[in-house]
């Protein structure tokens, strides 16, 4: 059965989910959800028209399946199953912490390096850091229009769902499920561990082996913190942004102490070694741009955000305007104990520069620097699972990927899929060469939505929009966006070719499962016994269709 229903752009008052069936339904072992268990059980008991419908579907696809009533009675015995979806559970504060833990991650500690590495002048570094924040800011704000004009959680790819249809909506998600969301967390997750045994294999090499382990028991733990409440979730996201806060608090201040003291000698020419290659200049705003990354992390929560129209907005004017200013003021205090060849020659810039300002207390900056990319690893499995979340409703996976375990209101499904992949990137420990392949593929599929956005305002000018950017922000963004995707390919066409390649790859994917229609009948027996065990053993329920 095939479900495909008119896209909320064209119902302008309809405030329910985003729902655009092109995936083939297999049954659930509830077809209905409603908003109260009472009502919800005898739609299970009473309704033998449904369930002869279940049976007819079953019998379609050559299987022989049974009434799953025993499992429904013993979920909805529980009282907590009377509202299955997710909750409005963040606030400002909540949405400030998930941008800020996006952003300020491994980045700062890392990217350093690889900026001034393409940059090659002091000068132009600073200039570029201040560009990544300019270009950060607007296109954030162009998100917001997108994401109080479409209030669903999923971000980018809902964007482009809705705007362009099927095809580039699944190679986005293809893209963040294979590539951007695991690479990130797998990314940040060697950091910290690197970080945290770093100081054990003082003057020796430290073991791959070691630092892919605690990556993978972190992201481990991670994930199973996320599946078991959301409100803890959000309690440790604000504890990890004031943590990393108070590390490159510490690192600022600190330059100031240097500067008090008169370490200028890296700043009496700021410009020279400045290259004047447009590909370097293209490379280097990608390092910072990694730094900068996950700023449209938020909007992936819509949904569980309070009073989105207003919340979102508020907390991008706050947090990134706040670390643009904190990664400014944290390179300069780099430079006033560093000079450019010795961020170069080092993988742990931070910590390097804690043992020259700090002595004996520079144990502290990689507890510091710990606790930064533990919040960020948290935040791309809270952000990122929605987009997998929001691709089972629309239809581009199996609708059991978007049910939900109605004791903790939590997606497990989209988590422990998200958690697979990052552990699989683990293999691979080149933390540069993933950032390359990471912001090519990043650059080009966020200026899409923009795209979208002027789209939009030509094709549905009647649309509500509670927040209007001016046209010269989108403009802006894409000018920039143009920049970086064109000139990888001058200066690394083997890696911008691999990025796109990853891109095009799921192109057949998207044609066997949408387009095959007469598939063999495992296929459609394998999902049903697949989402059967996942139910059983996950506690799972699909999500209320009531929405709020």
């Amino acid at each position: 059965m095939s479900i495909r229903l008119k896209s909320p752009l064209k119902r302008r008052h309809h405030r329910g989910k985003p729902k655009h069936r092109e995936f083939s339904d297999v049954p659930l072992l509830s077809q209905s959800s409603t908003s109260d268990t009472e009502s919800y059980s005898s739609s299970i008991h009473s309704d033998d028209q449904e369930s002869e419908e279940n049976r007819q579907q079953a019998t379609t696809l050559g299987l022989d399946i049974h009434d799953a009533k025993p499992l429904e009675e013993i979920l909805l015995n529980d009282e907590s199953t009377k509202y299955v979806r997710l909750k409005r559970q963040l606030g400002l504060l909540s949405a400030i912490s998930v941008i800020v833990n996006s952003m300020i991650g491994s980045g700062i500690f890392v990217s350093p390096k690889g900026v001034i590495l393409h940059a090659g002048s002091i000068g132009l570094s600073m200039i570029v850091w201040t560009i990544c924040g300019m270009f950060s800011l607007v296109g954030s704000l162009c998100y917001a229009e997108l994401g109080t004009s479409l209030p669903y959680s999923g971000g980018i790819y809902i964007y482009i769902n809705e705007i362009f249809g099927g095809l580039l909506a699944f190679l986005t998600m293809w893209i963040s499920v294979l590539i951007r969301s695991p690479v990130g967390a797998a990314v940040v997750s060697l950091t910290f561990a690197f970080y945290t045994v770093q100081n054990f294999f003082e003057g020796y090499p430290v073991p791959q082996s070691a630092t892919r382990l605690i990556a993978a028991v972190l992201i481990l733990f991670l994930t199973f913190i996320n599946c078991y409440n959301v409100k803890l979730v959000t309690r440790l996201q604000t504890f990890f942004m004031f943590g990393k806060l108070l590390a490159l608090g510490l690192i600022i201040v600190m330059g100031i102490v240097q500067l008090c003291k008169g370490r200028t000698e890296n700043f009496h020419d700021m410009f020279q070694g400045t290259t004047h290659d447009p590909g370097q200049i293209a490379l280097a705003i990608y390092a910072g741009m990694w730094a900068y990354s996950g700023w449209d992390m938020v909007n992936c929560l819509t949904e569980e955000i309070r009073n989105p129209s207003r919340t979102l907005p508020i907390a991008i004017a706050i947090a990134i305007p706040l670390v643009t200013i904190v990664y400014l003021l944290t390179n300069l205090a780099y430079f006033t104990a560093l000079t450019p060849q010795e961020m170069i020659a080092s993988d742990a810039t931070a910590v390097v520069y804690a043992g020259r300002v700090l002595g004996p207390m520079a144990w502290i900056m990689p507890v510091f620097v710990a606790m930064s990319t533990l919040g960020s690893v948290n935040t791309l499995l809270l952000s990122c699972s929605r987009v997998l979340f929001a691709g089972a409703r629309v239809g581009h996976l199996p609708s059991y990927v978007s049910m939900v375990n109605p004791k903790y209101l939590t997606p497990m499904v989209t988590l422990l899929v998200l958690c697979f992949f990052s552990l699989c990137m683990l293999v691979s420990s080149d933390v540069y060469k993933m950032i390359t392949y990471l912001e090519f593929i990043e650059s080009s599929l966020l200026a899409v939505p923009i795209i979208g956005m002027l789209y939009l305002r030509w094709k549905q000018p009647e649309l509500e929009r509670p927040l209007k950017v001016w046209l010269f922000i989108p403009a802006m963004y894409l000018l920039i966006a143009l920049f970086l995707v064109i000139f990888p390919w001058y200066d690394s066409p083997v890696e911008t070719a691999i990025g796109v390649a990853m891109v095009v790859s799921g192109i057949p994917v998207y044609f066997v499962m949408f387009k095959w229609e007469k598939k063999p009948k495992w296929i459609g027996r394998s999902s049903i016994h697949v989402q059967r065990f996942l139910q059983k053993l996950f506690y799972l329920l699909p999500e209320d269709n009531q929405y709020d």
